[in-house]
């Protein structure tokens, strides 16, 4: 198990929540499959597991940094959006249901070329 208990992090006061801090390697994929991760690590005599992947600033980090679970969460919420949609579809005037159309025409486009250039790599 690491351990991290320097004077700075009691001379500070700063007090970690375990219930609202995740711990991460970030590396290859090699040397992360030789790096025992399951004791996890001891902050100021908490204890903190080791996670595969972190939120920050609404961006999925993975321990590789391939960001395979931001795009899959970014086309989940996408695709969830856009069904919404179809719900208030008739409640739109028609000026509005055009102006849906073409913005989620464009944001398609887009959210297709990054996940087609991001997964062919």
């Amino acid at each position: 198990m690491i351990s991290c208990s320097s004077p700075e992090i009691f001379a500070i006061k700063l007090f970690v929540n375990p219930a609202q801090t995740e711990a991460v390697f970030f590396d290859t994929r090699q040397w992360l499959s030789q790096l025992d991760t399951s004791q996890g690590i001891d902050v100021g005599g908490t204890h903190i597991q080791f996670t595969d992947a972190v939120k920050l600033l609404r961006v999925t980090l993975d321990s590789t940094l391939s960001f395979d679970k931001h795009v899959a969460e970014v086309a989940r919420q996408f695709h969830y959006h856009i069904r919404a949609l179809k719900h208030i579809r008739p409640l739109l005037t028609l000026e509005a249901a055009d102006f849906c159309r073409v913005n989620c025409r464009q944001e398609t486009r887009l959210l297709q070329r990054c996940t087609v250039r991001h997964f062919s790599e």
